[in-house]
């Protein structure tokens, strides 16, 4: 996948045309663990802030992350093409007394709460981040700042007065006209703007109103721009006059979590696993099932699961996390409103529409429908599994294991070893005869499952049958 536009030679735009792939982003923005030291001797807050922080520091992209990355890069250098193509050019506008550019249409990113999109508005403030902090553009002018990208959090207030403040960077006065904010981009050479936190728009009778405002605000300034919020957001969006909704609501872009049988989510946990040396009793992998069924697959959820496992732990006053703690932790009060909210995106994965609405995404989407998908094949697995303890003995789930054993494909690692054959570098792993297998399970266990449920013999007083 490479640039729709014809790249220029202009100082502005030096920083993104190297960036052509979604292997260019996915190189420049993933950030491993830096591995922590002395959690033991610390107070067991002072710990949890630490982990927090390296935590929250490690990026894994999706390869639909680094799509939506590089559709921005595209964006902001089509844009930089345009509006910053030579340095005459960029003089000229300087001082013709007025910039007069067009509004743009918005990305609207959104998720659910915990997906990684903040994650996601970090990243891309790496990739903007550009190789110097001033561009020369004549002699007879100082150098100009260059900040290609900027970003305003709602959180510091959602006034357009000072989310203009907050784009037109640093060393502006506190509240800013959009046409002084406009100026300000413009002479620093940005090409992308991003707006997070946009939940703190949302409490209040006039939330819907507001947040329009502020959105068809600094979509007049011209730059690019993506707004980053949750789901409630967009059902208040979606109540917007029809040239509003239009306008906020043309280029959705959603942000899921992967499913736990993606390798993504087993490197994410190592990844979190390295950051914490010791930390654990037991491998984060070995139980990613059971780790993304505990937390949906949020990133935000497992964090708090495994830190609350922590804090449960060092209050015992036990050196290391198990795995029984972990489990513990799920059903404990800490973890209760997080626990209320994976089983309400469980159950209405089942077909259940009882479930509050910042939980369901607004609109139709393929990766909305994968990540149902995922959640509904967790809750089947749990269901059977809990069928299996409630109706077979010990004796028939042993039967029953070896089956799924004997039918289970061979591990990576493991089929590795055993083939002995040199590969290339970035060669493909042979392919796996799923359909087969697949295929084989379905029959097997079907039968292996008619068998030992059926009863072994007939009850000879009705009476004396357990019923459900």
């Amino acid at each position: 996948m490479t640039h729709g536009v014809e790249p220029c030679e202009s100082p502005w735009t030096s920083h993104l045309r190297g960036i052509k792939t979604i292997g260019d982003i996915a190189r420049m923005v993933r950030v491993g663990a830096q591995a922590l030291s002395g959690l033991g001797d610390d107070p067991v807050e002072v710990a949890c802030r630490r982990i927090e922080a390296a935590w929250d520091a490690i990026y894994i992209p999706s390869e639909s992350e680094c799509r939506l990355l590089l559709e921005f890069v595209e964006v902001a250098l089509a844009y930089a093409n345009e509006w910053f193509r030579t340095k005459k050019a960029f003089l000229g506008t300087i001082f013709s007394g007025t910039i007069n550019i067009p509004p743009a249409f918005p990305f609207c990113v959104t998720g659910l709460s915990g997906v990684g999109k903040s994650a996601l508005r970090r990243a891309l403030e790496r990739l903007f981040t550009p190789p110097a902090s001033t561009i020369a553009v004549s002699d007879e002018y100082e150098p100009f700042p260059w900040i290609p990208m900027r970003s305003a959090l709602i959180e510091n207030g959602p006034q357009s007065t000072l989310v203009f403040a907050a784009l037109a960077g640093p060393g502006s006065k506190l509240k800013q006209t959009m046409v002084e904010c406009r100026g300000s981009m413009y002479r620093s050479g940005a090409c992308f703007a991003v707006l997070d936190e946009m939940q703190f728009l949302t409490h209040g009778e006039d939330a819907r109103a507001m947040a329009a405002r502020l959105l068809l605000s600094a979509a007049s300034l011209g730059t690019p721009l993506a707004y980053f919020c949750n789901f409630s957001m967009v059902y208040k969006m979606l109540k917007l006059p029809h040239e509003s909704r239009q306008r906020l609501l043309a280029r959705l872009r959603l942000v899921t979590p992967c499913s736990p049988r993606d390798p993504l989510w087993a490197e994410y946990l190592q990844e979190l696993q390295a950051a914490v040396p010791g930390l654990f009793a037991f491998n984060l992998v070995d139980w990613a099932t059971e780790l993304w069924n505990y937390s949906a697959g949020l990133k935000r959820n497992l964090q708090q699961l495994l830190k609350e496992s922590f804090r449960a732990s060092r209050r015992a006053g036990e050196t290391s996390v198990s795995w029984s703690t972990v489990e513990s932790t799920y059903l404990h009060t800490d973890y209760f409103s997080t626990r209320e909210e994976v089983e309400q995106l469980l159950a209405h994965a089942m077909g259940n529409t009882k479930i509050k609405r910042d939980l369901m995404c607004p609109f139709a989407s393929p990766s909305n429908n994968e990540y149902q998908a995922a959640l509904r094949s967790l809750l089947q697995q749990r269901f059977g599994k809990a069928v299996e303890d409630s109706v077979l003995n010990e004796a028939e789930k042993k039967e029953l294991a070896k089956i799924k054993s004997d039918l289970s494909p061979v591990p990576v690692a493991q089929r590795r070893r055993a083939d002995p054959r040199p590969r290339t570098a970035g060669a493909a792993a042979p392919a796996e005869p799923a359909d087969a297998i697949s295929e084989m399970k379905s029959v097997a266990l079907v039968k292996a499952a008619y068998s030992l449920l059926q009863p072994k013999s007939k009850p000879r007083n009705p009476s004396s049958v357990k019923r459900g």
